[in-house]
C-alpha cells in the first residue's frame, strides 16, 4: 500500500503511458470557449488540442473551473479520484 498518491490535473501536459508507468492520476478540469463547456482531459477528447490552440489565436473567450464534483464542498480528493 503506498502512504502517498501524486497526481495532478488535466492542464498538465502528461502522456498517458507516462502516467500509467509511475501510477498516478490527474483531476478533470473543464473549460469554456465562448459560452460552450467542454471536459478538459489528457486524451483531449473534448475538443482536439489543435482546435483549443486555434481558439487561442483568434481570441476568443476562455474560461477554465473545476469539474463540479470537485468543487462541490464535501467531496475530498481521494474520493474524487477514486483511490481511496
Amino acid at each position: 500500500m503506498k502512504n502517498f498518491y501524486v497526481f495532478t490535473d488535466s492542464t498538465a501536459d502528461v502522456e498517458k503511458n507516462y502516467r500509467e508507468e509511475l501510477d498516478f492520476g490527474y483531476l478533470k478540469m473543464a473549460f469554456r470557449v465562448e459560452e460552450k463547456d467542454y471536459d478538459a482531459d489528457l486524451e483531449w477528447s473534448g475538443l482536439a488540442s489543435k482546435d483549443f490552440y486555434n481558439t487561442l489565436r483568434k481570441r476568443m473567450r476562455h474560461e477554465s473551473f473545476f469539474d463540479s464534483m470537485i468543487a462541490n464542498v464535501g467531496i475530498d480528493i481521494c474520493r474524487a479520484l477514486e483511490v481511496c
